[in-house]
């Protein structure tokens, strides 16, 4: 199955935007951490409640748009997307909380 240089572009920018909204989440639990201090048992029940939503997100994501298909843009598409937020808009805000 062939794929156009088109579709291919624009799920590589849906996919930067999913890895901005995974750098959204992550910052919700950071803030959550700072704003309730816990013990490292429910740190690490966040961290893994944290990785198995960006999982199943990713999945349903990469079945929806490359029918199941692991894409290599796809996942350099959701790092690009989390690293941009992280490393802009993501110092913004948890340095404002």
């Amino acid at each position: 199955m062939e794929i156009s240089v088109t579709t291919q572009s624009m799920t590589f920018l849906y996919a930067c935007l999913v890895g901005a909204a995974f750098g959204v989440l992550y910052d919700v639990f950071r803030i959550l951490r700072l704003a309730f201090p816990k013990g490292s048992v429910l740190i690490i029940v966040e961290d893994i409640l944290f990785f198995a939503i960006c999982g199943v997100c990713t999945f349903f994501f990469l079945l929806t748009f490359s029918s199941g298909q692991v894409r290599y843009y796809i996942i350099l598409g959701i790092l690009v997307g989390f690293f941009l937020y992280y490393f802009t808009l993501g110092k913004l805000i948890y340095a404002v909380s």
